[in-house]
């Protein structure tokens, strides 16, 4: 690496730290075990569970609690994303701002009304349909068939957010008229009690863990809508 024009310390920053493959975790592992002097770690990931416990141990772990739609408004400005897209973005990433800007940078904002739309009244003679429109706006979207795959993933964050907002209404937990979406929750509201609405939210997760995993998207997307026609009535 080369040497700081200034100051006395180098940082280096792994993105995603959890996408480490084998050979990278153990040569990373290596270098923490006997750091460089003056020199600074952040492995950034939001799933710390599938790093190496070596590597977590001699870890300090520090949280970050998600910025507020306040914050977030300004940011997505600065980082020239129209005001309009902006305001949507800060409502509906869950505090993110690289979800955020992923949403816009790979043309998934558009997608999110249409997909909204089709979830909330999907019966099983549509599951398939969906689950293709999905991953072929996935392969369209990133370069590789590895990064549709996370594309896929960052899609799933819309329901993901989605049915979570849904369950804390049900629950008294979010008031009603500052929900995000409410036209479809409102047709939802009726269908589902608050343990139908939880139970699709940790089919979301289940979902996104199977294609985290390699499984197939199409098939693991599939079986995810069939499994929400059946909890909306509607299988």
């Amino acid at each position: 690496g080369l040497k700081a024009l200034t100051g006395e310390h180098k940082v280096f920053i792994i993105d995603d730290a959890e996408k480490l493959n084998e050979e990278s975790a153990n040569l990373l592992l290596l270098t923490l075990e006997e750091p460089p002097t003056g020199s600074l770690f952040l492995l950034l990931t939001g799933q710390p569970e599938r790093m190496l416990s070596t590597i977590r141990s001699r870890c300090q772990v520090i949280k970050f609690r998600p910025l507020s739609r306040d914050l977030l408004e300004p940011l997505l400005d600065r980082l020239k994303v129209p005001a309009p897209e902006a305001k949507l973005l800060a409502q509906a990433c869950g505090g993110s701002p690289g979800m955020a800007l992923r949403w816009w940078q790979q043309g998934i904002l558009p997608f999110r009304a249409e997909l909204l739309a089709r979830l909330t009244q999907i019966r099983a003679t549509e599951v398939f349909s969906l689950a293709t429109k999905i991953e072929s706006h996935a392969r369209q979207a990133a370069d590789n068939r590895q990064a549709a795959r996370w594309t896929v993933l960052d899609i799933l964050q819309h329901p993901l957010l989605f049915y979570r907002r849904l369950w804390r209404m049900k629950v008294g937990a979010e008031a009603k008229d500052e929900v995000l979406d409410r036209e479809w929750i409102e047709k939802l509201e009726p269908r589902l009690s608050p343990e139908e609405a939880r139970e699709i939210l940790e089919e979301v997760m289940l979902a996104r863990g199977r294609i985290r995993a390699n499984a197939n998207i199409t098939l693991a997307l599939a079986e995810l809508f069939s499994r929400v026609s059946q909890l909306q009535g509607l299988g």
